[in-house]
């Protein structure tokens, strides 16, 4: 987890985020599996339904992208706000639900996690609350500022804001994210 927190702050290809935020929340599984006590096995349980969800909206997020800017490279990816904005407004929720901002299934796991594990490993508490908390929000809030800024026109692109596939994809993986985050009983 450490590692790839770590790491996270030297990449510019959006799918490599991604797939870091992808290690994280195995790691954090993993961590939670390992504790074996009844709320870190059900927070297990809830993250492995949760990842389905917020792993394709991250992923569907970038080759969308992708698909705009011809690129995943955040040197090369501006403007998101101004050429695409319900894009940007896809984007904005990816961010929220990434960083576990209440009302998305991620704050219920974090909840959950924190309140069992300072019950019986403060130091490891801590250390966790301190990534996730604290470092991991700094850097989407910065990631989701770089896309977003600039008034650069794209408006010789091809695509459109967002097709009907786009919405049903984003749609469906936005609407469990939420649900799961109001009742998380549903995953037990």
């Amino acid at each position: 987890v450490i590692d790839a927190t770590i790491r996270l702050f030297s990449q510019v290809d959006l799918k490599r985020i991604v797939a870091l935020t992808t290690v994280i929340e195995t790691n954090w599984l993993v961590f939670c599996l390992s504790c074996n006590t009844n709320t870190l096995n059900q927070v297990a349980t809830w993250l492995i339904v949760i990842h389905c969800f917020t792993t394709t909206l991250e992923f569907y997020f970038v080759e969308m992208v992708y698909r705009r800017y011809g690129s995943r490279n955040l040197l090369n990816i501006f403007s998101l706000a101004y050429n695409y904005p319900s894009l940007y407004k896809v984007f904005m929720f990816t961010t929220f639900t990434t960083v576990g901002l209440p009302g998305t299934s991620i704050f219920i796991a974090k909840l959950a996690f924190f309140v069992s594990l300072s019950s019986f490993d403060l130091l490891s508490s801590l250390l966790f609350a301190f990534i996730f908390l604290v470092i991991l929000p700094v850097f989407f809030i910065r990631l989701f500022l770089t896309i977003s800024g600039g008034s650069i026109s794209l408006k010789n692109s091809s695509y459109f804001d967002l097709n009907q596939k786009d919405i049903f994809i984003l749609l469906t993986s936005i609407i469990f994210t939420i649900i799961f985050g109001f009742y998380p009983s549903i995953i037990a």
